[in-house]
């Protein structure tokens, strides 16, 4: 049987993931890593040895209809790892080749799991439900390792309105938490977390002053998810000022990910309706780091770096840390 990528879903959706992986990227990802494209039978899916990069690629060239005939550019690298790759792992899919090299970085190499290679295989043939039984109770075994060993990576941190949240001290984990205890506090203080990207999705932060505006801002970020394919723009951290109706948009650029120009228009689109007062800020880990985007960061915005905390770096524009809607 031809290889589809609705077929592909299906078989997520027969494992029972998070519903957060029931999408066309993570299917992909899947037939890809078993070294699957769109000419394959199932039954030739064989283990492979892929880096996230590869991954797009292969896809890409593979399935030339990926993302809406657009395919996957390289700026979705970290999509990817932190929201299939990484749950794909937890769930026993797939593994890091070279335990030593570490997860977050651009040598790291994924291979498939002999689980998903057989469950693959089996499609349309009378063993696909024992295999599938298979892979299933691997993957409620590892993700219940996996859970515990990340609940030992966490570290916690306390919002402004006092509220604690966990953050991993690997990655950008690191950069996130300086942006929770040093810049907020500094550059927005009195503004709530009403957001932030986490490893198991965006998590949304409901509290009672700004209940409603967590509401609005959740059901637009949905529907965007709904209608943009694979690629979700919303950043790391979002905050809000309930006072000045100041909503911040905070970007924590370990390795990816800055507010350029495209970005920001597409943020503008999407919250200015409900949200007209927006502010953008950058977060590097330090200048040097900052040196590599700093040609694509878009003007009008702000950028924050971790080892000089007490400075904001402001490009161009005549508001300096305020929105561009007030007089």
């Amino acid at each position: 049987m031809r290889v589809t990528i609705q077929r592909a879903r299906n078989i997520l959706a027969d494992l029972e993931l998070d519903s957060r992986l029931m999408n066309d990227r993570s299917a992909y990802v899947a037939m890809v890593c078993c070294g699957l494209n769109n000419s394959s039978q199932w039954d030739e899916a064989h283990k492979t040895s892929l880096g996230i990069n590869d991954m797009i690629l292969a896809i890409n060239s593979g399935f030339p209809k990926a993302n809406k005939g657009h395919g996957y550019k390289p700026n979705t690298r970290e999509t990817i790892r932190d929201k299939t790759v990484k749950p794909f792992i937890a769930n026993g899919l797939l593994s890091i080749e070279d335990p030593a090299i570490s997860a977050n970085s651009s040598k790291v190499r994924y291979t498939s799991s002999d689980h998903l290679v057989n469950l693959f295989k089996s499609v349309s043939k009378n063993s696909y439900k024992t295999e599938l039984l298979r892979l299933k109770k691997v993957a409620e075994k590892r993700r219940s390792v996996y859970q515990n060993q990340r609940e030992l990576e966490m570290n916690p941190v306390v919002l402004p309105d006092d509220q604690v949240v966990f953050i991993s001290n690997e990655g950008q984990g690191p950069l996130v938490q300086s942006i929770l205890e040093s810049m907020l506090p500094k550059f927005a203080g009195g503004s709530q977390v009403l957001a932030m990207d986490t490893a198991d999705g965006l998590k949304f932060f409901r509290r009672k002053k700004s209940a409603d505006c967590c509401k609005q801002l959740e059901a637009l970020i949905s529907a965007q998810e709904k209608t943009a394919g694979n690629t979700p723009i919303y950043p790391d951290v979002i905050a809000y000022d309930c006072d000045k109706n100041w909503l911040f948009l905070i970007e924590a650029c370990n390795s990816e990910g800055i507010f350029d120009d495209e970005r920001k228009t597409k943020l503008q689109e999407l919250l200015s309706p409900v949200f007209p007062n927006l502010i953008f800020i950058t977060c590097f880990n330090s200048r040097t780091s900052m040196k590599t985007w700093l040609p694509d960061l878009a003007w009008e915005t702000e950028v924050w770096v971790r080892d000089n905390p007490d400075h904001m770096i402001h490009l161009d524009g005549f508001k300096y840390l305020s929105p561009y809607t007030e007089d």
